[in-house]
């Protein structure tokens, strides 16, 4: 079965993302800053019968990712999920802003993805699946922000959307496969009580969520099956490299098939239940626009 390696995976979605690729029979290196806190993940350690390992990792520390590139025994990496993130403690707006909280958010939000690519690639590489996803959100969209504020957050995410368009392109001669999503205002700690989805619809075990694929491209879909997805898969040529970045209102990365490794390709999406103009975006190696909406 494949492995999955998750950062943030202590709590929230990285948490669900774990308990749902267990679920489904998969390897899973659980990564996160304080194991010995982690009850969530010691629960499901108890009862996954050796399927599951945690690993500690600060993912603002770039030897901290290292030493914990060195505590993982698996040779391949099939898909890496960058799901740690932070939102900022304080002064979000212009008139208020705290630097340092900032640049924390930036080191964790932009380095940390970049620092865990790096320091596993070599892993993904070697892997069947060959796919790095990174957990972005309409926040880091110039086209969608209306509201403002935020400064911290969304620069965070709009920086890691440009890391992740020219990962692809540097990694398709390898045959990796980078893409981003949004998962959608999710109730976590982060997006807090009056969130739309739970974490466990936006990672996708229940009806009206929406599934990455492993092999150039990410779409949503209202399907919950995977045969309904793989019917409701049509990729679209494309050229462009746009200014918004809209995502996906829910994700699960390991069932879609049949999308070929980093072509000019991005693909159709029905209406979430959710949001009705929910959008999503490939970061692929060649190309990188958002999908048409099906009518």
């Amino acid at each position: 079965m494949p492995t999955v390696l998750i950062t943030g995976a202590s709590r929230g979605l990285g948490l669900e993302f774990t308990r749902q690729y267990l679920a489904d029979g998969n390897t899973v290196i659980a990564a996160c800053r304080s194991p010995d806190a982690a009850h969530g993940l010691a629960q499901l350690a108890r009862r996954s019968k050796g399927t599951l390992s945690v690993v500690q990792v600060d993912v603002a520390d770039t030897q901290s990712v290292r030493g914990s590139a060195a505590q993982v025994t698996s040779p391949t990496v099939d898909i890496l999920v960058n799901c740690a993130g932070v939102i900022g403690a304080s002064g979000r707006t212009i008139g208020s802003l705290d630097y340092d909280d900032w640049r924390q958010v930036l080191e964790v939000n932009v380095l940390g993805p970049a620092r865990m690519s790096e320091a596993f690639l070599e892993r993904v590489a070697r892997s069947e699946r060959r796919l790095i996803v990174t957990i972005t959100s309409g926040m880091g969209s110039l086209a969608d922000n209306t509201s403002g504020g935020y400064i911290p957050y969304r620069t965070s995410k709009a920086a890691v959307n440009m890391v992740m368009r020219s990962a692809a392109i540097d990694l398709k001669p390898r045959g990796i496969t980078c893409v981003v999503i949004n998962p959608g205002w999710v109730k976590t700690d982060m997006g807090g009580p009056d969130a739309t989805l739970s974490a466990e619809e936006s990672v996708g075990s229940s009806p009206g969520s929406a599934r990455a694929t492993p092999g150039g491209s990410t779409t949503t879909t209202a399907a919950s099956t995977p045969g309904e997805v793989r019917r409701r898969l049509r990729p679209q040529a494309h050229a462009a490299f746009p200014e918004r970045i809209a995502g996906c209102m829910s994700v699960k990365l390991n069932k879609l098939v049949n999308v070929r490794h980093n072509r000019r390709r991005t693909a159709r999406c029905t209406a979430g239940v959710h949001r009705p103009d929910n959008l999503v975006e490939a970061v692929t190696g060649t190309g990188c626009r958002p999908a048409r909406r099906v009518r």
